[in-house]
């Protein structure tokens, strides 16, 4: 399977508020607190994989 990705850096509201819907959204409380954090983190960039890729962890005896 090929995976493409775009970089977007965070150098704008438009930037910030694009990555706020890649996360499901401003009117979310844990995507505006996920935003801050990564603003006092300094943030500079985020990465896009398309298709997105779910890695799920099976854990041993873990039925579902």
């Amino acid at each position: 399977m090929r995976i493409d990705h775009t970089v977007e850096l965070l150098d704008s509201p438009n930037a910030w508020t694009n990555l706020a819907q890649a996360l499901g959204g401003e009117n979310s409380g844990l995507v505006l607190n996920i935003l801050r954090h990564l603003r006092v983190l300094g943030a500079k960039s985020f990465v896009v994989e398309d298709p997105y890729v779910q890695r799920q962890l099976e854990l041993p005896g873990d039925d579902n």
